[in-house]
């Protein structure tokens, strides 16, 4: 309690404190005893509290006498009480502020109130009986020194021949004179202190050489086998229906004296009950389960191995180009592990291991990555010492969730590194106060790779993302120089009494365990082999495929993304005028108008007046607009031209003040302006144009 400010025992019925209840206390600035049964406080209980600027002790029965004093005067100096503690006694005293009641008026006057000096020295009421002498252990508790001859919490009972009851078996002790006692013994029971179980065998009945039993006041009889009855007087039928106790097949012997069961084999015991362990002495190969059966097992083979035994290897159903795979010879006794499977390459004498997923190294000993799946999922590793040298931790990991725990460590110290809200928060605290908190600036949630480095240097850390050029690093200030902590590290999440712990004391914000993969944990440059781990919990070994949304920070500038979905990848559609494989190349097309004669292609008819035309020049795809087009519009592959059909850039201009006579075959038809697209788009023959 050496960092409280704020402390509240308001309405507590508290009776009494000590000289000492508020030591360690410095930073205290807020005391709230009101409401309380205080009478007295002992001189210079609150001397500790060197941050105290305000204390309540209203509504308390002060007992303002000479030494309460003090308190007044305590008061009165730093002004720390606002005037509403009131004196409840003496008379003299009655009702007055303590804040402004003068020093001269608090006297002793006779013989302290028994009552209030009880509240904090219950031995005043003098509860030992007998010239016992009374210590006070706590405020409201006390013990008793009783004098010789007495005894007792408070010494009421005195001490005779009977003291500790020396009778046994429940025998009770009654004082016959000073220094004399006689036992009354239980029925059953006999000696000067009961200590004798009667032997109620003397006189038993029990038949055909059974064993009496002697009990409290009675006896029973333990049957020799073959015979039963309260005194074993009746014979027992055996192997007779009803009385046949073997099972599983075997035959009953009756004897003389009971009976015997011949086992069938694969059991045993008295009555074959038992069946005998055949897995015991297998012969299973290849890390394979043996499953007992009656009088044989089966070898449950791990994937990929076959045989009676799983003594045969798997072989690859496709090897890499000049290689070959076959179960022999060498892959008969191979040492590959964690269902790898085993191949030959071609002209090697030696077997090489293919590693399933998450495993690697020459024979797939080491777990390199796992999968983390559920809410609860974590890996548990042994403590890591950051008191006395850098410690440089790196982990891939990939993920879609916003929030999840990366890594954590600590108690009241801690380290903790979490997802939150798509970006990595970390909690760094080596007991220098105020906590350091730090968060990445880019987000790390979008499914892809990314490779984090933290470095804990005593009380300062770095992080690094992505092999980032520019770190981010807490400078701790303070006089602890490193982490301390004393229990294990966690990677992914947390058990829940850990969890519960870290979100009660604000390390982490969320809580969540993380979803997705983590591969290639190093600590000081060394790779963890997550198979060494203390524990492993709801974690599967390898990286599961991650769906990526090809187009999540894509590089489509002036043109949007659209995902390719046999080639993979993207590729950007651009804007009107816009090209480059990312749209970022602005547009170079623009719009020359001009005026001329039009000549039909297929007539070769000429028009009488000039027809106002548009060029395109520069890089167009599919025609050009004027400049006052807004190069933001999205791409219009109906860019509303006519092209004059010949394969050149000339376009009939479709607007104007120039009426265009289409002809018609019977006849000339006259078209307005508007129309002059669609009607020579449908006619295909002359163009005349008459002015106004």
């Amino acid at each position: 309690m050496t960092s409280l400010e704020t402390l509240s025992l308001s309405h507590n019925d508290i009776q009494c404190v000590s000289d000492t209840s508020f030591s360690n206390m410095g930073t205290l600035r807020i005391l709230a005893l009101h409401m309380n049964n205080l009478s007295t406080i002992p001189y210079g209980t609150f001397d500790g509290l060197k941050s105290l600027n305000q204390i309540a002790l209203g509504d308390n029965p002060l007992f303002c006498d000479c030494k309460l004093k003090w308190l007044s005067d305590w008061f009165k100096t730093g002004w720390k009480e606002p005037g509403v503690a009131a004196c409840s006694d003496p008379k003299p005293m009655k009702g007055k502020i303590l804040l402004f009641a003068a020093s001269s008026e608090f006297e002793c006057l006779g013989d302290p109130d028994p009552v209030v000096a009880e509240k904090c020295d219950v031995c005043l009421s003098e509860p030992c009986k007998n010239g016992g002498a009374c210590t006070t252990v706590e405020f409201k508790s006390f013990k008793c020194q009783c004098a010789p001859g007495f005894h007792g919490e408070v010494c009421d009972q005195q001490i005779d021949a009977c003291f500790g009851n020396p009778c046994n078996n429940g025998g009770k002790c009654q004082v016959l004179e000073h220094g004399r006692f006689r036992c009354e013994c239980l029925k059953g029971f006999e000696g000067d202190r009961c200590e004798t179980n009667i032997d109620d065998c003397q006189r038993n009945r029990c038949q055909n050489e059974a064993t009496c039993v002697d009990e409290i006041q009675s006896y029973s009889c333990k049957c020799q086998e073959g015979y039963t009855g309260k005194f074993c007087e009746d014979s027992i039928p055996f192997c007779k229906a009803g009385y046949n106790y073997c099972v599983n097949g075997a035959t009953c012997v009756a004897r003389t004296a009971g009976y015997s069961c011949e086992c069938p084999p694969g059991f045993t015991g008295k009555n074959c009950s038992e069946n005998i362990d055949d897995c015991k002495s297998h012969a299973c190969l290849n890390h394979a389960s043996c499953v007992d059966g009656h009088n044989t097992y089966a070898c449950m083979c791990p994937p990929g191995f076959s045989g009676r035994f799983c003594e045969i290897a798997p072989v690859l159903d496709v090897v890499p180009m000049g290689r070959s795979y076959d179960s022999a010879p060498a892959c008969r006794l191979h040492q590959c592990q964690n269902n790898a499977a085993c191949y030959q390459p071609v002209g090697s004498p030696d077997y090489m291991c293919k590693c399933a997923q998450g495993f690697e190294g020459k024979k797939c000993e080491k777990l390199s990555s796992v999968s983390f799946k559920a809410k609860d999922s974590y890996v548990k590793l042994p403590r890591v010492d950051f008191r006395h040298s850098a410690v440089n931790i790196s982990i891939n990991f990939n993920t879609k969730r916003h929030n999840g725990i990366l890594l954590y460590a600590g108690e009241q110290q801690h380290v903790a590194i979490e997802l939150f809200r798509g970006r990595i928060r970390v909690s760094f605290d080596v007991g220098n106060y105020p906590v350091s908190t730090m968060f990445s600036y880019q987000r790390v949630d979008d499914g892809r790779d990314h490779h984090v480095v933290f470095i804990v240097d005593r009380k300062n850390f770095t992080m690094a993302i992505d092999r980032s050029d520019a770190p981010r690093t807490i400078v701790n200030e303070g006089r602890n120089d490193f982490l301390d902590y004393f229990d294990s590290l966690y990677l992914g999440g947390l058990p829940s009494s850990v969890n519960a712990h870290a979100f009660k004391k604000w390390h982490i914000r969320d809580g969540a365990s993380f979803i997705g993969c983590f591969s290639k944990v190093n600590i000081n440059s060394k790779q963890v082999d997550l198979l060494t781990s203390s524990e492993r919990y709801k974690v599967s070994p390898g990286c599961d495929a991650v769906n990526i949304d090809p187009c999540f920070n894509h590089k489509c500038q002036k043109g949007r993304c659209k995902a390719r979905r046999r080639k993979g990848g993207y590729r950007c559609k651009c804007k009107r005028g816009y090209t480059g494989t990312y749209c970022d190349k602005a547009p170079t097309c623009k719009a020359v108008v001009f005026r001329e004669r039009f000549t039909d292609p297929r007539t070769k008819c000429k028009s009488k007046a000039r027809v106002r035309f548009r060029r395109c020049e520069g890089k167009c795809r599919r025609g050009c607009r004027g400049d006052d087009d807004d190069d933001d519009a999205p791409y219009d592959d109906d860019d509303g031209v006519l092209y004059d059909g010949d394969g050149g850039d000339d376009v009939l201009y479709g607007g104007g003040d120039d009426d265009v006579l289409c002809g018609g075959g019977g006849g000339d038809v006259l078209c307005g302006g508007d129309d002059v697209l669609s009607c020579f788009a449908s006619r295909h023959q002359k163009i005349m144009v008459q002015t106004a």
